[in-house]
């Protein structure tokens, strides 16, 4: 997946809105009313980079299983990952990851 193609997924969701003015190298996505983020997508990185919430088991997990998987360095890397979109993880699983961002930030 490339930017554009994760950002059109993002926006998908219900509620989503991409503030881009916030950081001139990120876009974050944010939901609800109180417009918390649930993505933040790096401008112009090739190849793209994708911040997500996560699980904190799972953002571990994800991290140890995979070199493309890191901690999220302007989000809170314990319950944060970027995910480097090489193809190590396959665009469903991708989406699946995005789809459980979401999840979580508007169970909050």
């Amino acid at each position: 997946m490339n930017e554009q193609q994760l950002r059109d997924y993002l926006l998908e969701f219900d509620g989503t809105i991409e503030d881009r003015n916030t950081d001139e190298k990120l876009s974050l996505f944010r939901v609800g009313e109180n417009g918390a983020i649930f993505a933040g997508l790096e401008k112009s990185a090739d190849p793209a980079r994708i911040s997500l919430r996560c699980d904190r088991l799972l953002a571990k997990n994800l991290r140890q299983k995979y070199e493309t998987v890191l901690g999220a360095s302007k989000f809170d890397p314990k319950t944060w990952n970027t995910v480097i979109v090489t193809g190590q993880l396959s665009d469903d699983e991708v989406r699946d990851l995005i789809r459980l961002s979401y999840n979580l930030t508007t169970e909050l």
